[in-house]
């Protein structure tokens, strides 16, 4: 691992933590997201940009630090599929602003977003060190590259 990169977790791993599991619950009001007001649901987007801006940074960033891309990029494709994920998660909103309006299919598009997501996290557990497995946010619970 690069110094680089050694410096840039140090920094990052306590807030990508808090905002990881601070926006663990939101995912089941994802699957009520048509029952909530308007104000509930905008605050349900902000939330997933916020997300989804903060681990596709951190996935980027990582990737220019790290030394072998390629090993960088099998180790960590959890963290990829954080992002991908979290992308998911905007496609039906992006569909009320009439930007998709092909895509009514609001519910499956949030299934399908809400399940990478925790096969992400479970996925990134299963592999993670028993002893630092709960102090580390999902794009760390896998082996430093």
């Amino acid at each position: 691992m690069t110094p680089g990169l050694v410096r840039w977790r140090r920094v990052t791993d306590v807030p990508l933590l808090i905002l990881a599991v601070g926006s663990l619950p939101l995912l089941l009001l994802e699957f009520a997201r048509n029952d909530l007001p308007r104000a509930d649901r905008v605050f349900l987007d902000v939330v997933n940009v916020v997300v989804l801006v903060a681990f596709a940074v951190d996935y980027v960033v990582e990737l220019a630090l790290a030394e072998r891309k390629g090993k960088y990029v099998r180790r960590e494709w959890t963290s990829l599929l954080i992002v991908v994920a979290q992308a998911l998660a905007l496609v039906p909103s992006l569909a009320s602003f009439g930007v998709l309006r092909i895509l009514r299919a609001g519910r499956a598009w949030r299934l399908v977003a809400v399940l990478a997501r925790v096969v992400a996290i479970g996925g990134a557990a299963a592999r993670a060190e028993p002893s630092c497995a709960a102090m580390r946010p999902p794009s760390r619970w896998v082996s430093p590259v």
